[in-house]
């Protein structure tokens, strides 16, 4: 029907009372509906987020909250510390510079070297003479939170120096 917004732009079709029902993953200013113009991003869950009444928090969002949508690709462009599909995962700074690797921090232990995650408060706490230990809460970021792992010689945050 030529009666519909922009003809659905070729990415629904026009139906009762001429609104558009947009194919998936179209829409317009990322909303359902209108002239089916625009393209939807990925949604993972959110990092930043208002928690809801009944308290839940991290529900899905467009780029994860942490990217813009190109409603003409349906890709999100990241913010700076974030990337993947939807920006659901961070990324490592300056890339470990090149002297390290990347590595999910639920997949790290601690523990294994004197102040190596460890506040010095008490020796019972360092896990020292038992072997590393690993990280038991697996939270909502438990798979996206990342860290530099250095190589020998290497330290800082980004294996810098």
């Amino acid at each position: 029907r030529a009666g519909c917004p922009n003809g659905c732009s070729g990415h629904g079709t026009c139906g009762i009372d001429e609104v558009c029902q947009c194919y998936p993953g179209w829409g317009t200013d990322g909303h359902a509906g209108g002239d089916c113009s625009d393209r939807f991003c990925p949604f993972e869950l959110a990092w930043v987020d208002n928690p809801t009444r009944e308290g839940d928090r991290h529900s899905y969002a467009e780029c994860a909250n942490k990217g813009e949508c190109n409603r003409k690709s349906g890709e999100c462009v990241c913010y700076a510390g974030y990337e993947g599909k939807g920006c659901g995962r961070q990324s490592c700074p300056g890339q470990c510079s090149g002297h390290g690797t990347c590595e999910y921090v639920k997949d790290l232990s601690f523990g294994i070297v004197h102040n190596e995650y460890y506040d010095g408060s008490t020796d019972a706490l360092s896990g020292l003479g038992i072997g590393g230990r690993t990280f038991q809460d697996h939270s909502f970021d438990s798979d996206r939170s990342r860290m530099c792992v250095c190589d020998a010689g290497w330290d800082r945050l980004a294996c810098q120096t």
